[in-house]
């Protein structure tokens, strides 16, 4: 049996960087499309200035400035080591708090099944092969949940893992499969959409189906290129399957193309235009059924690349026929998911995660488990009051998720102090960070690599938690919420920012 791992693309910086700092932090915030309230224009608020001669002095004058007292807040301020306060407002009180969700989810996995668990999808075939290459028997896929089957991990080519099967297969003999071929997804359940994600947004990526079987993170790559002047632009899919209809009606030309699926199907509807001279328009639009989805594209793999099945393809929960010999493996270790997940803030990676650990905790690989298993550990272990944190989803996509400052600074201390510390802080990008939106953020010195959090946003919800690292050598757990902001969101990114530069300099 073959086994294959993901790469886990950490650089040489990030490693390097958190030995002198230990510390890291920031996401992809995602911004909400699609109609919502109106609110009455503001004038932008002028920026909060902090007082007073001390650090505490200071970060309470911001934290009870223009922009906090128009917001609700849960706002805190630790030495990470010693857990004594610097500042707080309303700590415990549990708010939204977006994508900083994911800082439970991956602390969470992290601590209890650790970072070398590995997320295999596996290979099996049953019966004899003959010396033709045929194999009167079947083979059977089984998945549990890896996302890292597509193409962000091989250059863009979502079916090379399916490609790396086909091999093994070959080279185990087999040319023809008599009999049928099996996907097996009882690892998870077969709800794909949480029941509170906005549902005008199903069509984008970051709301992507969760199954034990994931291709090209749940969704198609849609990729639109200009042919020849006035002519249909060029449509390609990736990967490439029937599975899909695409309805193309983008024009040769001027204008931008319009990429979307009809909800409900698995119609791409293609329109607009592209300038003749104009490179390649990809967009990630999600699919509807996750787990037949991978079975087509896998058959059709099979097919491209020469391995005939001549009986079906069959989906099914479970099967427990005990003749089943492994014949090739892909593995990826959590680490490489935890990563993602905070680095790139990918709510797919972060969902898939939390039914992992529902699956592996409680034998059950649904949301209500998997949340149920990082609220317990939250509450048990870790000792964040009960009443300060309640988990919807994974990613903080839903408008249910609530949690305090208080809840993430016992989260930020408890993995600063565990075994697991370089594991959970190497994976979130810092202030400055090219890969991350939080890079535009602090990235002058002394300011630049000194802040590793996690952001996150939704329409009325900015969070940024996390480490600091001040000029004396200090470490800082924060937290800084903000819901129903009646000021601009840069106002808040603004205050932030600035009672994190108070820290640096101070601390």
């Amino acid at each position: 049996m073959t086994v294959r791992r993901t790469r886990f693309i950490a650089t040489a910086l990030l490693l390097l960087f958190f030995q002198v700092l230990t510390a890291t932090g920031a996401d992809t915030a995602k911004r909400r499309r699609g109609k919502s309230r109106r609110r009455k224009a503001t004038h932008a608020a002028p920026a909060d200035v902090a007082t007073g001669s001390t650090l505490p002095e200071r970060l309470t004058s911001l934290m009870n400035g223009s922009v906090a007292r128009n917001s609700d807040t849960s706002l805190q301020v630790v030495d990470v080591e010693s857990g004594g306060l610097v500042a707080e407002k309303g700590p415990r009180t549990p708010l939204a708090p977006a994508s900083n969700m994911k800082l439970f989810t991956t602390g969470a996995a992290i601590d209890l099944l650790h970072p070398d668990f590995e997320v295999t999808t596996t290979v099996y075939m049953r019966g004899a092969v003959d010396a033709a290459g045929t194999l009167t028997g079947d083979v059977k896929v089984v998945g549990r949940g890896d996302p890292t089957i597509g193409g962000r991990f091989h250059d863009g080519h979502a079916t090379a893992v399916i490609d790396e099967w086909v091999t093994d297969l070959k080279r185990a003999g087999v040319k023809t499969v008599r009999g049928n071929l099996i996907f097996e997804y009882g690892y998870m359940d077969t709800e794909y959409i949480h029941p509170t994600w906005p549902e005008n947004q199903l069509v984008n990526w970051y709301e992507a189906p969760v199954a034990a079987f994931t291709m090209q993170e749940g969704c198609v790559a849609v990729r639109v290129l200009p042919s020849r002047p006035r002519g249909k632009c060029v449509v390609q899919l990736e990967p490439p399957t029937n599975y899909l209809e695409v309805e193309n009606n983008c024009v040769t030309g001027r204008g931008l193309p319009f990429i979307t699926r009809i909800r409900g199907t698995n119609s791409i509807i293609v329109r607009g235009g592209v300038p003749s001279r104009s490179g390649l328009t990809e967009v990630f639009v999600t699919i509807e059924n996750p787990i037949q989805y991978f079975a087509t594209v896998t058959a059709e793999t099979f097919a491209r690349g020469g391995l005939k099945v001549q009986g079906d393809v069959v989906v099914t929960g479970h099967d427990v026929r005990p003749d089943w010999q492994p014949v090739s493996q892909h593995a990826t270790p959590l680490n490489v998911l935890v990563f993602v997940v905070n680095k790139k803030s990918q709510n797919h990676y972060a969902e898939e995660v939390v039914k992992m650990l529902g699956a592996e905790e409680k034998k059950e690989g649904s949301w209500a488990a998997g949340t149920g298993v990082v609220t317990d550990w939250l509450t048990g272990k870790i000792g964040v009051p009960a009443g300060e944190y309640h988990q919807a989803d994974g990613s903080g996509m839903s408008r249910d998720n609530r949690a305090s400052a208080n809840a993430f600074i016992h989260l930020l201390r408890y993995m600063w102090k565990s075994p697991w510390r370089e594991d959970f802080v190497s994976s979130l990008p810092y202030s400055g960070d090219p890969d991350s939106k939080f890079g535009h953020r602090l990235r002058q010195p002394p300011f630049a690599r000194q802040v590793y959090a996690k952001t996150g946003y939704i329409v009325g919800v900015v969070g940024l938690s996390g480490y600091v690292h001040a000029a004396s050598g200090k470490i800082y757990a924060f937290s800084f919420l903000f819901n129903r902001y009646h000021v601009g969101v840069y106002a808040v990114y603004q205050l932030q920012d600035e009672l994190l530069r108070e820290i640096i300099r101070g601390g």
